[in-house]
């Protein structure tokens, strides 16, 4: 579950998300998608860590007096002193938003939301968030998602030459590669967080 949360196990699919983007479409489509999560990425983390977080000031699981030396911890990881809400699950959600409402194919909207249901669920079974931290950062990503995605569509009629084509007919092209990638990524995810868990212990 370490590795599942871990920004450095999403390199393959950042990868391949580069390469589904641009290839066999115009650049400013790949460009406005990559704008709309790096604007999901920079609302969401200003929304979490610098002004729900200080705001509320609600200490994690881990930072809790009384509870915190009954949390299971993970590696030493105890996160920063405040949870309310998860950056984690606002962001994951927000980018996945963004992908699902572009692509707009049912088994791809699952299988991303599935993939980041699992990096919300980590941060719980980290213990560094409490269930309305993750609840409250779903529903604040998802509805930031879905802001920008449609200021996303709205750019798309002023600059991309296909802009009479929908975005799900252009991200056709090289779709069943960056499917296959995302069913490939969770078994190979686990696998390598396994792996890396029993080296831990050896060393341990």
């Amino acid at each position: 579950m370490y590795m599942i949360s871990n920004p450095g196990a999403w390199v393959f699919v950042v990868a391949v998300l580069l390469y589904y983007l641009f290839a066999k479409k115009p650049w400013q489509e790949g460009f406005l998608v990559l704008l709309a999560i790096g604007l999901c990425i920079l609302i969401c983390d200003q929304l979490s860590s610098h002004l729900a977080k200080p705001l509320f000031a609600r200490p994690r699981p881990t930072h809790t007096e009384g509870i915190e030396n009954l949390i299971h911890v993970v590696y030493n990881y105890m996160g920063g002193p405040y949870g309310f809400f998860s950056g984690h699950a606002s962001n994951f959600f927000a980018c996945a938003t963004i992908l699902a409402l572009t692509v707009r194919r049912f088994t791809h909207s699952l299988i991303l939301y599935l993939l980041v249901f699992l990096v919300a669920y980590s941060r719980m079974y980290l213990g560094v968030h409490y269930l309305s931290d993750i609840l409250t950062g779903m529903f604040i990503g998802i509805s930031v998602g879905v802001g920008i995605h449609y200021l996303k569509e709205y750019l798309r009629k002023h600059i991309s030459p296909l802009c009479y084509k929908s975005s799900k007919d252009i991200f056709q092209a090289e779709y069943k590669v960056w499917l296959i990638s995302l069913i490939a990524f969770l078994p190979i995810l686990i696998s390598y967080s396994w792996q890396v868990a029993r080296i831990i212990k050896r060393l341990g």
